[in-house]
């Protein structure tokens, strides 16, 4: 059996109820330093009460975004929309977002194979 493993290729990532807690320029922030450690073609998982497109169907999202609102400095819930421009804008070549079970969604990423991904802004 091999024990040598390089580090920092593996995936998928996932990321559940975290993106929420901040405010946009860490939620990009951390979709970046995901991108970058993921090998090509790995996957980021994203799941929360993501606010469906419309803004019109998933009230328990909307009011958990309030919710964020109040308890966190900068925190707010996000539309799959969001979400997926956000991980393209870090290097994610295809993305979907997926309905689960309840006011759940999640938001796939995958990043692209054979190409460099942009630098982490700092």
């Amino acid at each position: 059996m091999n024990q040598s493993r390089d580090a920092g290729n593996f995936g998928p990532e996932g990321m559940g109820r975290i993106l929420h807690d901040w405010d946009l320029p860490t939620k990009k922030m951390l979709i970046q330093k995901a991108v970058a450690a993921l090998p090509s073609g790995g996957a980021l998982i994203v799941y929360e009460s993501i606010i469906d497109d419309d803004r019109s169907k998933n009230a328990f999202g909307l009011m958990m975004s309030l919710n964020m609102l109040i308890e966190t400095p900068r925190g707010f819930d996000y539309t799959g929309a969001d979400c997926a421009g956000w991980m393209k804008e870090a290097g994610f070549s295809s993305t979907r977002v997926e309905p689960l079970v309840g006011p759940d969604s999640m938001v796939v990423g995958i990043k692209r194979c054979g190409y460099g991904v942009p630098a982490l802004s700092r």
